[in-house]
């Protein structure tokens, strides 16, 4: 059985059956989509990474542990606090304006 196997190995590929033909281009192929997909992270990551600034977030309990600290005033305190009520009945759809 080995032999025949050996054997069978040894001959040659029929030029119309050589796998070369085929792998050869799938690969180069799929080279040309891994630096499509590269080359379309890289674009997305530049456009998105610039546009906004970095949001910072308060919560009101941020805002307690600052007035408490001292850093905001009463006035500050009470003008944040409205803000982020506000911008949280805002997004809840509960703004009575």
């Amino acid at each position: 059985m080995i032999p025949i196997f050996l054997a069978s190995a040894a001959e040659q590929i029929p030029s119309d059956r050589d796998p070369t033909r085929v792998l050869v281009p799938l690969l180069v192929l799929a080279g040309l989509v891994l630096l499509a997909w590269l080359a379309i992270v890289s674009i997305r990551r530049r456009l998105h990474g610039t546009d906004a600034p970095p949001a910072v977030a308060f919560t009101l309990e941020d805002l307690r542990r600052l007035h408490a600290a001292g850093d905001l005033t009463d006035e500050e305190f009470g003008r944040a606090q409205e803000r982020i009520i506000g911008d949280a009945d805002r997004e809840s759809g509960d703004d009575p304006r």
